[in-house]
């Protein structure tokens, strides 16, 4: 059944990263790429790769116009490349263009290129090194991570990477750490509110991860198939963690061991200084003007949205089963 859904899990998201893909019709050739013409036959954009691998150098120019493009699965499950160096006539890689390029071991992006598609480096366990030119006015690089700088989304990382802290980056991208195999632990800064769907799908030896209590929410299936997760080391209390949104397929994270940095008094409606069963009854009963029932407002208000109802409730009974 396991073995089932990562295949399902894999699948969704090639099938979602050929929805965006260009199909590709009798491409031309030149040496070990295949390539066709865009942009009304100006540009070239190359959609194959036939040589032996090991260090490759994509051409700037191709049937003599311009490289401009590194297609949708371009280079994917080329097993054999250990490098390649992009041209900086290079303004875009497409989504999947280096999938499985499982011997793959660092990547430079040149201040050229403007535009990443999703999963463009996924399932490269080899990667130790991720650097973007200075001067790239969308992408930069830190600790190993390639970041978008607008947004602040982590779009790719590897068993090396260290996550900034400096506030560069506000959320983990969509498959940004899909199977880093050899990556053990990882810290997310406290400027980070959101972790992506498959996030860190299929990272096999991740034993210990630190989550923030700025995360608000963490996607489908974001540490799935994490068999080796023991630790989570968390920030915030029982209720920050309750207030949280963790989507399906996250079985390994949620069975971990967390251990909790802070618990405060939210929760506590009653104020007899344990959260338990009788808060969440004298809070329900508060919420129904029931004769004699008063909660510290502030400790009820679980959620922290100014009003306590039936939400909080919920919070403080979900806080219960950890």
């Amino acid at each position: 059944m396991k073995k089932l859904l990562a295949i399902t899990l894999t699948l969704a998201v090639l099938l979602s990263l050929m929805s965006m893909a260009t199909i590709t019709v009798g491409a031309a050739i030149e040496g070990d790429f295949e390539y066709e013409l865009i942009d009304g036959g100006t540009a070239v954009e190359i959609t194959g790769y036939t040589g032996a691998g090991g260090d490759v150098t994509i051409p700037s120019i191709i049937a003599g116009k311009p490289v401009t493009s590194i297609g949708y699965d371009a280079f994917s499950q080329c097993t054999s490349l250990t490098s390649v160096t992009i041209p900086n006539s290079v303004t875009t890689i497409g989504s999947s263009a280096f999938w499985t390029c499982i011997s793959l071991t660092s990547i430079a992006i040149p201040n050229s290129v403007t535009s990443i598609g999703k999963a463009a480096f996924g399932y490269c366990t080899s990667l130790t090194s991720i650097t973007v030119k200075i001067g790239n006015p969308v992408y930069h690089s830190a600790g190993n991570c390639l970041i978008e700088t607008e947004t602040g989304t982590l779009m790719a990382g590897c068993k090396n990477s260290v996550i900034p802290s400096d506030g560069s980056v506000t959320s983990i991208g969509e498959g940004a750490f899909w199977s880093c195999g050899f990556l053990t632990s990882i810290t997310i800064p406290n400027s980070v509110t959101t972790i992506g769907s498959s996030a860190f799908g299929h990272c096999t030896s991740l034993t210990s991860v630190t989550i923030p209590n700025s995360v608000t929410s963490i996607g489908f299936g974001a540490f799935y198939d994490c068999d080796a997760l023991e630790t989570i080391h968390y920030t915030g209390s029982r209720i920050d963690r309750a207030c949280m949104q963790i989507g399906d397929y996250n079985k390994d994270l949620i069975n971990a061991t967390w251990v909790y940095q802070t618990e405060d008094n939210r929760g506590d409606a009653n104020g007899d200084n344990s959260v338990d069963m009788k808060d969440v009854l004298m809070t329900r009963k508060f919420i129904a003007n029931m004769s004699g029932a008063t909660v510290d407002n502030e400790a009820a208000d679980a959620n922290r949205d100014g009003s306590v109802d039936m939400k909080d409730v919920l919070i403080i009974r979900r806080s219960l089963t950890f």
